[in-house]
């Protein structure tokens, strides 16, 4: 193998922006909640997500019956339904892949 070139199997992915932005996680301690600092810090990560780049088409996150407050925050914000993933744990708490494209927030925001 020569040194001076990568091997094929080393070959580096173009870098660019995903058109899908995923929030994995989003808890805000109970204190806070009634504060309502909820919708502050997902307007401030949507915005962030669709603003740093053109190329983000769309947010998705997962939401669960579990934590009725984030999602309500996240189904206020214009995220809809996707698709169920299911359901868990002994009370059959609903699980959900919720979707928000730019074109929607978009015209959100211009009303706003």
């Amino acid at each position: 193998m020569d040194k001076g070139k990568p091997s094929s199997s080393l070959k580096s992915k173009p870098k660019g922006t995903s058109s899908v932005a995923t929030i994995r996680h989003f808890y805000i301690e109970e204190p806070y909640r009634k504060a309502g600092i909820q919708k502050d810090l997902l307007a401030h990560a949507i915005q962030h997500a669709f603003k740093a780049d053109n190329a983000v088409k769309e947010i998705k996150v997962t939401t669960s019956s579990l934590i009725l407050y984030a999602q309500k925050c996240i189904h206020d914000a214009g995220f809809v339904l996707e698709k169920p993933i299911g359901k868990f744990g002994v009370y059959g708490w609903k699980s959900d892949l919720l979707v928000l494209r730019r074109a929607h927030w978009e015209k959100q925001d211009a009303v706003l």
